[in-house]
């Protein structure tokens, strides 16, 4: 196996579930395990099958790209097609939750396209692939956004261009983003039922 890192041009994905932390303080420890698996699970489930791969769960939250493993020149699209079905999850399992009255849950998704650095980690039992770079951690700092916004799905304008005339996008107002000079426009995927706009 070649474990020289490389470096290619891919989309990359966070999803955090919002409001984790107080949902987790009201629930027994257990039950917020089952929370955490139950909804990670079923989202890696949605990745996987939209053509992306998870990178790594991170308790209520995942990273996932697209666009790595394999040649797949659509990967932007791929990965707004799946933050789509994210949250189109998220309401069948809030209709259960809902139904349980249980707590319901709220994703918030950024988008980033640009260029990885992909490589494996090794240590005595494992080899693992992943990605490094600041189109990881703008993916991060974008996703942040959507509270500050409100909205559910942001991205990155190289993500935008790369999907304009696919999906109804809304650019954002400038906004600052951590570790960053400046000021940044991210883009709003809306929802595919939303209304056209003239």
């Amino acid at each position: 196996m070649n474990h020289e890192a490389k470096r290619i041009n891919a989309t990359v994905l966070m999803c955090d579930m919002r409001g984790f932390t107080a949902l987790v303080d009201a629930l027994d420890p257990i039950e917020a395990m089952k929370l955490a698996t139950s909804v990670m699970s079923e989202l890696g489930r949605v990745v996987e099958e939209s053509g992306g791969v998870v990178d790594k769960f991170m308790g209520d939250g995942l990273l996932a790209h697209f666009g790595v493993e394999q040649d797949d020149t659509l990967h932007a699209l791929s990965a707004c097609n799946c933050a789509l079905r994210i949250k189109e999850s998220e309401i069948l399992i809030n209709a259960m939750r809902y139904s349980e009255s249980l707590p319901v849950i709220s994703m918030g998704i950024g988008l980033c396209t640009g260029p990885l650095a992909v490589g494996m980690i090794t240590t005595k039992n494992k080899v693992e692939l992943s990605v490094f770079g600041d189109t990881v951690n703008m993916a991060s700092r974008i996703e942040n956004l959507t509270r500050l916004f409100q909205v559910d799905i942001l991205m990155s304008s190289q993500t935008a261009a790369q999907v304009e005339g696919h999906f109804q996008l809304k650019a954002m107002p400038p906004a600052k983003l951590r570790g960053k000079s400046g000021e940044y426009v991210s883009h709003w995927l809306l929802p595919v039922n939303t209304p056209a706009t003239t």
